[in-house]
């Protein structure tokens, strides 16, 4: 908060984040905003490692086509932004955060139903299924902010697929059922993952239809 006396009335300015130009108003006074963002000198590269096994299979003269693929990436040393007391001057710190890995499976089948003379018909089917999954974190750090202005709020939490939906679950009994006050009102339960950002899985569908090429 910033007020001046100009021309016997008080202006008042205030800002929050970045403005464009501040101190507003300011009748060419110069200043500067603090950057809340500190950068570890002993920062280095993420790594990646990946492997991917895969089948096609072609049954009775290529009327059924099945493909198969797998594939497990894992990425060390994750590049975040790690959360910081107040009291240090900064909001958070880069550094090599953590560890993720990615198990992802994918299923096509292909079929080719009516093939006579010039007429051709195709249909495939794909199965998709990608799970990111938080290994590891910053030391002290069980989970970290990536979005949200309050609750709930996109996280990056240890031992939970990535992202997740963090917030504010229900209070429930020890039979599972929400408990409610007298007007019938759910009531606050701890703060925890409440839902997933990724599906479970993907599905897809195309067919061709070919005359004459």
């Amino acid at each position: 908060m910033r007020a001046t006396m100009t021309n016997q009335h008080m202006v008042a300015v205030f800002s929050s984040g970045t403005p464009i130009i501040y101190p507003i108003n300011s009748d060419g006074i110069t200043s500067y905003t603090p950057y809340s963002i500190v950068y570890d000198p002993n920062l280095k590269p993420q790594n990646t490692q990946a492997i991917e096994v895969g089948t096609d299979l072609t049954f009775w003269n290529g009327l059924i086509n099945l493909n198969y693929t797998f594939s497990r990436q894992n990425v060390k040393d994750q590049i975040f932004e790690v959360p910081l007391a107040a009291s240090t001057g900064y909001s958070s710190l880069v550094t090599n955060g953590g560890r993720i890995h990615t198990n992802a499976h994918e299923v096509t089948l292909a079929v080719a139903p009516y093939r006579k003379g010039d007429f051709k018909w195709d249909f495939a089917f794909n199965f998709t299924k990608i799970d990111n999954y938080v290994d590891e974190l910053a030391e002290g750090v069980n989970s970290i902010f990536m979005g949200g202005f309050v609750t709930p709020q996109v996280r990056a939490g240890i031992g939970s697929k990535f992202p997740v939906i963090y917030g504010v679950s229900y209070l429930r009994n020890d039979a599972g059922q929400i408990v409610v006050d007298k007007n019938g009102l759910p009531q606050a339960g701890e703060e925890k993952v409440i839902g997933s950002v990724s599906p479970d899985f993907n599905l897809g569908f195309n067919t061709n239809f070919e005359y004459k090429k």
